[in-house]
C-alpha cells in the first residue's frame, strides 16, 4: 500500500493515460489546459503534467520510465474509450496505478472521449455489462463511490480544444479543481485574477521594453555577444538531440539483437521437444534478426526435426475432447466433446497445419462412447447410452441421420469392418436377455446403412467395452476395463471374479459369433497387424504383443514399456513393420517390431492427452490429435540427410576427378594413374564399370558432353582426348591434342563441356610453378575428329580451373581474369583479377552460380588458409564487387555450385566437403560438413538433378545422396511456414518479442 508522497518525492501533480489514436490531440489539449487554468504569472505551468510524448526522456526501457512516472504522480487522469480500454500500454498504465494506490480510488479521475460508462449506484460500482470505455479486468471492485469523471466525447475540433471553450474550461476545471484541492468557482476565480495581472504585467512590460530599447541602442555589442552565446547553446541543443537520437538507434539495435538471439536459442532449445514452437521461434528470430545463424538455425530444425505439419488446437471449443477417430483415407478428423459430451464435430484435416471445421453433429445419447468411419468416409457411426446410430456424411457440413439401432441397450464400442459391410458393438445387452448383468456384442449387415440389418447378438460378453476386426475380416477382439468382485463381504484383500481382458471371435458365422481364446490382464486400445496374425494390446502404459495366427491358441510374444501414462491408441503402419501408440502421457511412440519383439524408435512430443492417431496409406506418416484437438503430422523416419550412396573403385594411386553425365545415369571417374572409368549407375547402390582404359599421364580432369555421346579428359602433361562413349562397346578415341605448352611438372588442369557454339569444349593447364604458364582454350567440337580452336589463351597467370557462365558468355580464366566471348574469336577482357591486394590467389579455383549473378574464387592467405570468395557478376563488364569470404576449409581443391538450389560446395585438402547455404551471398552459412577419410578431397560435383554429388578422395570416388537439403535450402522459410500454417499471434509475438513491432512470419494461406 503507498502512502501520500511528499513535495520532494512528487514530480508530477497528474499523470495522462490515453490511447494515441485518436485521443492524442485530446491529451494534449488537456495537459496544456491544465498548465494554464490559475497559471501564477511567475510559474511557468500551474500544474505538472505527465504526457508520454512529452515529459518521456531518452532511454531504452520505455515500460520502466512510464512506471516510474506513474509512481511519482499525485493523480491519475484516464481519457477513457474502447480504444484504450483495449490498449495494452493503458491496461498496465492503470494497473500500475491501482496497485501503488489502492487506497486512494479518489485520486483517479475519468475523462470521457468517447463510449460508455455507466455507474450503478445500488451495487455501488460500474455496470460492467454496459460500460465500453474502462478496462473492466483492471478497475472492477476498486472504487467505493462514483469516482469524478467528465464529458469530452463532444470536443475533437481546434476551436473546442481551447480554455477559450465554455464547455472545455468547465470539464478541465473540474479536474483542476480536483488536482488543486480548491472549488472549481475558487479556481476559476483564481485563473481571471491571474489573468487580470498578467494583463497588467505586459502593459507595464511593454512600457518597460520601450526604455530598454533605449538601453538595448546603447548595449549593442553586448547584444551581439549574447546572440553568439545564444547560437552556440542552439548548436549544444542540436548535437545533443543528435546525440539522444545515436543513443535510442543503438538502444533500438540492441534491443533487436537481444531478441533475435533470445528467439533463436528458445527454439533450439525446443527443437526436440515443441517442434512446432521451435519453428516458429527460428522465423521469427530470422524474421527480427536476419543473420547467417538464424537462417542456418532455421535449416537445421527442418532437417533434424519428424515434424511434417500441424495445427494448435481450437480455441473455441466448450471443452476438451475425450473422444476421437480419423477416416480410412486420413482426411476427415471426428472428435467428441467433453463439454457437452453428445456433439460430435467433423474436422477437415488433409492438411494438419490449415485444419477447418467442417460440420457438428448431436447424438441422441447424452455421452457418445465410441465412434467409427466407414471404410469409405461416407458413413460415421456414433454409440452411447441410447445404442448406436449411423450418420451420413457425404456433405460433412450437413450430417444426416440414417439409422438408428435403438433398443439395444447401452453401447460402448463400435467398429466397422475392413470392407465395410460389417458393424459391430459392444455393450450392454438387451432388457430381455438372458444375462443382464454381463455384455453384449452383435453383428449388423451394414451394407444398406439406412436399413441395417442384425445378424448376431452374443450376450454374456463380459469384455464389452471396445471392439475391433481383423484386417481379413476371419476374427474380432472385444475388451474391457473393468474388474469386479463380490459385492458383500467387503474385506481388506477383495477376490475379483472378473479381471480386464480381452476376448478373440471367431466370426466365420456371422449369425453365431464363437469366443476362442480370452486374453487376461490387457484393457483399453488394440490393434490388429495387416496381415492379421499379430494383436497388439495395452494394459495402462504397458504394450503386449501376441501372436494370434491360430487366435484359439494365442501365445504372447513380447512385453514392452515406453510411456508413463495410459495407452489411449495404437496403429500399425501398412506394412506391419511399425507400430504407433499414443497416451495421456502427451506422448506418440514410434516401434519397430522385429521377431515378435518391440523395440522403441522414437517419442513424438504432443501439447494434451493424445487420444488417436492413423498412418498415410503409404506408411511414410503418421497423424496424431490430442485432447485439445490439435492435429499434428509426423515421419516415421527424420529428413534424409546427405548420406554415402555409392563408392567407386578401381584403380591403384590417387583419384582425381568424378563427374556426371547429362542424365546423371554416367558417371565417369579418374586417377593419378592414368586410369579413367565409365560407370553405369542403373543400380543406383551398385553402379557397374561400363568401360575402363588407361593412358600414359595422371588423368587429372574428365568430362560428358552435355549429348553424352563424347567423353573428354586432360592429362598432367596437357594433353587433351576426345572418346565417342555414345555406342555399348569400348570408348572410341576420336581426337588427341597437345598443348601448346607441354610439361611433365605438377600442375593443375580442367576441362568442360558447354553448348554456347554448338557442341564446345572447354580446357585449361599448364605448370603449376611457371609465372606465365598457363593456357586456355574454347573448341568447337561437333566434329570431334577435327576440333576447331574458337578462342586461345595463353600466358595466363597460373594454372588452376576455368569456369564458364551458365549463358556461355563469359569465360572466367585462372587468375582469376574474366572474359567475354560472346564472339569467341574476339574474346575482350572484362575484369584483369580479381584478386585483392591483399589475398595472394594460390588456389584460383573458380565457379559459376547458377543464374551465373555470382562468382565463386578460392584465395588464400597462406598455403593452409584458404577463403572462398563470393563475388556479385550481375554488372560483369564492370569490377566485380566482392560480398563476402567462406572460411573453414584448408587448402581449396575444388568448387561446385549447385545446378537447381543456392548451395556451394567446398572441396579441401582437409579431407571435407563443405556446403555452404548462398540463398543470400551475405548471409552465407554452413549447413553441413561431408567426410569419408582424412584424404584430400580433389574433385567435387553436382548430378543435372541436384539430387546427387560426386567427390574424388583418397583412392576411392564418393557418390552422396543429398536427401532433402536441396529441397530445405531452397525455401526454407516457405517449407517452414508449410509445416507450422502460421506465425506468431499479436499475443504470442507481445510475448516473445516485447517491444517490437509485430511482424507476419508466414504469407497469409500458408
Amino acid at each position: 500500500m503507498r502512502v501520500r508522497m511528499s513535495e520532494a518525492d512528487r514530480r508530477y501533480d497528474a499523470f495522462i493515460s490515453y490511447s494515441t489514436s485518436p485521443d492524442a490531440p485530446l491529451a494534449i489539449a488537456v495537459q496544456r489546459a491544465l498548465h494554464h487554468l490559475a497559471r501564477p504569472w511567475y510559474r511557468m505551468q500551474a500544474l505538472r503534467v505527465f504526457r508520454d510524448q512529452t515529459s518521456l526522456a531518452a532511454g531504452p526501457d520505455l515500460r520502466l520510465s512510464i512506471t516510474e512516472a506513474i509512481q511519482s504522480s499525485e493523480h491519475f487522469i484516464l481519457l477513457a474509450s474502447p480504444e484504450s480500454a483495449a490498449s495494452p500500454w493503458v491496461q498496465h498504465e492503470v494497473e500500475v496505478w491501482r496497485d501503488c494506490h489502492q487506497d486512494r480510488p479518489t485520486t483517479f479521475f475519468i475523462a470521457v472521449t468517447a463510449g460508455e460508462i455507466h455507474w450503478d449506484r445500488a451495487a455501488g460500482g460500474f455496470d460492467w455489462g454496459r460500460t465500453t470505455a474502462l478496462p473492466a479486468e483492471q478497475l472492477r471492485g476498486w472504487f467505493q463511490g462514483e469516482p469524478l469523471w467528465v464529458d469530452l466525447s463532444w470536443a475533437r475540433d481546434e476551436d473546442q480544444l481551447s480554455l477559450r471553450h465554455p464547455r472545455f474550461r468547465d470539464a478541465v476545471g473540474s479536474l483542476a479543481a480536483a488536482i488543486h484541492g480548491r472549488p472549481k468557482d475558487e479556481l476559476d476565480g483564481e485563473d481571471i485574477r491571474q489573468h487580470r495581472r498578467a494583463t497588467w504585467l505586459r502593459r507595464a512590460a511593454a512600457a518597460i521594453l520601450v526604455m530598454a530599447t533605449a538601453v538595448a541602442f546603447q548595449q549593442r555589442e553586448e547584444a551581439v555577444g549574447q546572440r553568439q552565446t545564444a547560437e552556440r547553446q542552439r548548436q549544444t541543443a542540436v548535437e545533443q538531440r543528435h546525440v539522444a537520437d545515436e543513443q535510442r538507434r543503438r538502444a533500438d539495435q540492441q534491443r533487436v539483437l537481444a531478441t533475435g538471439r533470445a528467439l533463436q536459442a528458445e527454439a533450439e532449445t525446443l527443437r526436440n521437444t515443441q517442434p512446432q514452437t521451435s519453428l516458429r521461434m527460428s522465423l521469427a528470430a530470422l524474421r527480427v534478426n536476419p543473420t547467417p545463424q538464424a537462417r542456418k538455425g532455421l535449416i537445421t530444425t527442418l532437417m533434424q526435426t519428424r515434424f511434417a505439419g500441424g495445427s494448435d488446437g481450437s480455441g473455441d471449443r466448450p471443452g476438451t475432447e475425450v473422444k476421437a477417430a480419423f477416416s480410412r483415407d486420413r482426411r476427415t478428423l471426428a472428435t467428441v466433446e467433453g463439454g457437452s459430451g453428445d456433439t460430435v464435430t467433423l474436422w477437415d484435416v488433409s492438411d494438419p497445419a490449415q485444419r477447418s471445421r467442417l460440420g457438428t453433429l448431436r447424438d441422441p445419447s447424452e455421452s457418445v462412447e465410441g465412434l467409427d468411419f466407414g471404410s469409405d468416409g461416407r458413413i460415421l457411426a456414433t454409440v452411447g447410452s441410447h445404442g448406436t446410430t449411423l450418420w451420413d456424411i457425404g456433405n460433412r457440413a450437413r450430417p444426416r441421420q440414417l439409422a438408428s439401432l435403438t433398443g439395444k441397450g447401452a453401447t460402448s464400442g463400435v467398429a466397422f469392418s475392413a470392407d465395410g459391410h460389417l458393424l459391430a458393438t459392444v455393450g450392454q445387452p438387451p432388457v430381455n436377455a438372458a444375462h443382464s448383468d454381463d455384455g453384449a456384442l452383435a453383428l449388423w449387415d451394414v451394407q444398406d446403412p439406412a436399413r441395417p440389418r442384425r445378424l448376431s447378438m452374443h450376450t454374456g460378453v463380459y469384455d464389452s467395452s471396445t471392439v475391433i476386426f481383423s484386417p481379413d475380416g476371419h476374427s474380432l477382439a472385444t475388451s474391457t476395463d473393468r474388474m469386479e468382485g463380490p459385492s458383500e463381504p467387503i474385506t481388506a484383500h477383495p477376490i475379483l471374479t472378473h479381471i480386464p481382458g480381452t476376448t478373440l471371435w471367431d466370426i466365420s458365422d456371422r449369425t453365431r459369433p464363437q469366443p476362442m481364446r480370452r486374453l487376461d490382464h490387457v484393457r483399453g486400445a488394440m490393434s490388429f497387424s495387416p496381415d492379421s496374425h499379430v494383436l497388439a494390446t495395452a494394459y495402462d502404459q504397458t504394450l503386449i504383443l501376441w501372436d494370434v495366427t491360430r487366435p484359439g491358441e494365442a501365445r504372447q510374444l513380447s512385453v514392452a514399456t515406453g510411456h508413463s501414462d495410459r495407452i489411449n491408441a495404437m496403429r500399425f503402419s501398412p506394412d506391419g513393420s511399425t507400430l504407433a501408440t499414443v497416451s495421456d502421457d502427451h506422448s506418440a511412440v514410434l516401434w519397430r517390431l522385429t521377431h515378435g519383439k518391440l523395440e522403441k524408435s522414437v517419442s513424438l512430443p504432443g501439447q494434451d492427452d493424445l487420444l488417436a492417431l492413423s498412418f498415410s496409406e503409404d506408411g511414410s506418416t503418421v497423424v496424431t490429435t490430442d485432447a485439445s484437438d490439435a492435429v499434428t503430422r509426423w515421419r516415421l523416419k527424420a529428413p534424409a540427410q546427405p548420406h554415402v550412396l555409392a563408392t567407386l573403385k578401381g584403380y591403384n594411386g590417387k583419384a582425381m576427378a568424378a563427374a556426371f553425365g547429362p542424365d546423371g545415369r554416367d558417371v565417369v571417374t579418374t586417377a593419378y594413374d592414368g586410369t579413367i572409368i565409365l560407370w553405369d549407375r542403373a543400380d543406383t547402390a551398385d553402379p557397374h564399370q561400363r568401360a575402363k582404359w588407361t593412358v600414359n599421364y595422371p588423368v587429372a580432369d574428365a568430362a560428358i558432353s552435355l549429348s553424352g555421346r563424347l567423353l573428354a579428359a586432360i592429362s598432367n602433361d596437357g594433353t587433351i582426348r576426345i572418346w565417342d562413349i555414345s555406342g555399348h562397346g569400348e570408348p572410341r578415341l576420336w581426337k588427341t591434342m597437345t598443348s601448346s605448352t607441354p610439361t611433365t611438372s605438377p600442375g593443375q588442369y580442367s576441362i568442360l563441356f558447354s553448348r554456347r557454339f554448338g557442341e564446345t569444349l572447354v580446357a585449361a593447364g599448364g605448370d603449376l610453378w611457371a609465372d606465365q604458364g598457363g593456357w586456355a582454350g574454347v573448341w568447337n567440337v561437333d566434329d570431334p575428329a577435327n576440333p576447331r580452336l574458337l578462342s586461345g589463351f595463353t600466358h595466363t597467370s597460373t594454372t588452376e580451373p576455368v569456369a564458364l557462365s551458365p549463358d556461355g558468355k563469359i569465360l572466367a580464366l585462372p587468375g582469376p581474369s574474366l572474359w567475354d566471348i560472346g564472339h569467341p574469336a574476339k574474346p575482350v577482357e572484362l575484369a584483369p583479377r580479381l584478386a585483392d591486394a591483399d589475398h595472394y590467389s594460390l588456389a584460383g579455383e573458380v565457379a559459376f552460380s547458377r543464374d551465373g549473378k555470382t562468382l565463386a574464387t578460392a584465395d588464400s592467405d597462406t598455403l593452409d588458409n584458404d577463403a572462398v570468395a563470393l563475388w556479385n557478376m550481375s554488372f560483369p563488364a564492370a569490377h566485380p564487387r566482392e560480398l563476402i569470404r567462406l572460411n573453414g576449409t584448408r587448402r581449396v581443391n575444388r568448387v561446385a555450385f549447385h545446378p537447381r538450389v543456392d548451395l556451394l560446395a567446398v572441396a579441401g585438402a582437409d579431407g571435407t566437403t563443405r556446403l555452404w547455404d548462398v540463398a543470400d551471398p551475405k548471409l552465407s552459412v554452413p549447413v553441413t560438413t561431408l567426410q569419408t577419410d582424412p584424404s584430400a578431397v580433389n574433385s567435387v560435383s553436382f548430378s543435372p538433378d541436384g539430387q546427387l554429388m560426386a567427390t574424388a578422395s583418397g583412392e576411392v570416388a564418393t557418390v552422396w545422396a543429398l536427401g532433402e537439403l536441396p529441397s530445405v535450402v531452397a525455401d526454407p522459410v516457405g517449407m517452414a511456414c508449410k509445416l507450422v500454417g502460421q506465425g506468431f499471434s499479436h499475443q504470442e509475438w507481445q510475448h516473445y518479442a516485447p517491444g517490437l513491432p509485430y511482424q507476419r512470419l508466414c504469407p497469409a494461406g500458408a
